[in-house]
């Protein structure tokens, strides 16, 4: 983990929706990953399945989490014409 100054603007059709300090990662839970990308759940993990996000890792028997800078990176491709 990288201590840095500097900061991420997410922006959502031009709009600052966010602004995360880039200080340190964390894990991040389901809840809070829909409410950062935008999808529900069930989109989520169809993607998960089919390759097409980051499966994340287990911090409990049933509990899973991401990285907050894997799911920002995965907005920043979908910037760049990624499709979803």
């Amino acid at each position: 983990m990288t201590q840095t100054n500097q900061s991420i603007n997410v922006t959502y059709r031009g709009e600052p929706i966010a602004h995360i300090p880039q200080a340190t990662d964390r894990a991040i839970r389901m809840e809070e990953l829909k409410r950062l990308i935008g999808l529900s759940k069930t989109t989520i993990y169809e993607m998960i399945k089919n390759g097409e996000f980051d499966p994340g890792f287990l911090i409990g028997k049933r509990a899973r989490g991401w990285y907050l800078s894997t799911a920002i990176s995965w907005l920043e491709s979908r910037k760049q014409g990624g499709a979803v």
